[in-house]
């Protein structure tokens, strides 16, 4: 589980990326798949889950890994 601490008020909340898969080509032109990941966001919430802060977490919040519980 990823988590990002929220700028505003310091609380620590779960993210999420949404995965899917594309076509590529590859140096020979042929079709492969390729994994996507769009941007980071706060899991089930428009802005800070404690706060509310609207903020773009990939660039203004510090990361953690953590396992899920």
């Amino acid at each position: 589980m990823n988590e990002a601490c929220c700028p505003s008020c310091g609380c620590w909340s779960e993210v999420a990326s949404e995965e899917f898969l594309a076509a590529g080509t590859d140096d020979d032109g042929a079709l492969v798949p390729v994994f996507v990941w769009s941007p980071l966001w706060w899991k089930d919430s428009a802005g800070c889950p404690k706060c509310g802060a609207i903020v773009l977490v990939e660039s203004e919040c510090d990361f953690r890994k953590r396992e899920a519980a």
